[in-house]
This record gives structure tokens, sequence and C-alpha cells, in this order.
């Protein structure tokens, strides 16, 4: 859950997630999505039967969906990234788990949707399962002010555009 570190994106990672519209990038950011730390077991399913799911299975709104996100959306809580105070604001002080008291715990599994997207049925944990939880990933710990703290490779244009967004 808390052990796996924060994932540092490269220049060309923050310029591939800067790509994405203003609307779906806060979304990322919200989300916790922008730096996802893949679960090291991995996932049950191969890299290629997951993309084979998601181009024959899944309905043309889910793919929309996913693809509307930097690195897509199929991220459980645990593997989520950075929350978007501590990660480009460099506001620790804001940080996601301090205003919450702690960490997100996830609530269902997922969604069973019919033919047009529409939610059927939610999936969730057994009774003797552990839920997900979201830990921001940011070394300061969660505990303190860090008003002055920037992440330092976030490259300056990119904070020129994170200036002109409004993530309130």
């Amino acid at each position: 859950m808390g052990t796996r570190p924060q994932r540092k994106l490269t220049d060309a990672d923050w310029r591939y997630v800067f790509s994405f519209s203003g609307l779906r990038l806060h979304g990322a950011l919200i989300m916790g999505v922008v730096d996802p730390v893949p679960h090291p077991a991995g996932s049950p399913m191969s890299d290629e039967d997951a993309a084979w799911v998601r181009e024959h299975a899944w309905t043309p709104a889910l793919r929309e969906i996913d693809a509307s996100y930097p690195w897509g959306l199929e991220w459980s809580a645990c593997e989520q990234g950075t929350c978007w105070n501590c990660l480009v604001s460099g506001r620790c002080d804001l940080c996601v788990h301090r205003q919450h008291g702690g960490p997100e715990t996830e609530t269902d599994l997922g969604a069973v949707t019919d033919r047009s997207g529409c939610v059927v049925a939610r999936i969730v944990h057994a009774p003797d399962q552990t839920p997900c939880q979201w830990l921001c990933r940011c070394p300061c710990e969660q505990a303190g002010a860090h008003p002055d703290r920037v992440q330092e490779d976030v490259l300056e244009s990119d904070r020129t555009q994170l200036d002109q967004l409004t993530l309130f």
C-alpha cells in the first residue's frame, strides 16, 4: 500500500500528460492517476490479453473514457500515485489525505455496464477481502506544511501551463 515509492515522471512523461485536455488532466490529477505506481505482482491478465479485452469486450464508451486519461483509468486505489496538491503545486500542507484524515478506501471493485455504458451493478469486496487504499506517495509523509516545495522534475513550461489551469 504505502511501501512503494513515488513514481518520478520524465520530461517526456510530463509532455505526454500535459497533451491531454484541461478537464481530463484536472480529473487525472484529482484521482492520483497522473503518476500511477503499478502493483509489483502485476495483473493476472497479460498485457496482450488486456489489450484484446479493451478492444473487443469493452463498449466504445468505456474505450473512449479510458483513452482520454494519460495512463488510462484502470488503476486500483493502491496503484494511485501522488495527490495533485503534493505533485504539482508543492502544497503538501493541502495533501488530500491530510484533508480527509487518512487514505481513501476503495468501496467497490468496479461496475458492470450495459451496452450503452450505464452502470447496472457494482462489484463489491467479499467479506474476507481487504479493500485497497490510496495513500499519497509524496515523500513529505503528509505531516507539516511545505508551501515552498515544488517537484524538481516538472518542466518550467509545464508549470506555466499548470498556472493557467484552475485546479480548485
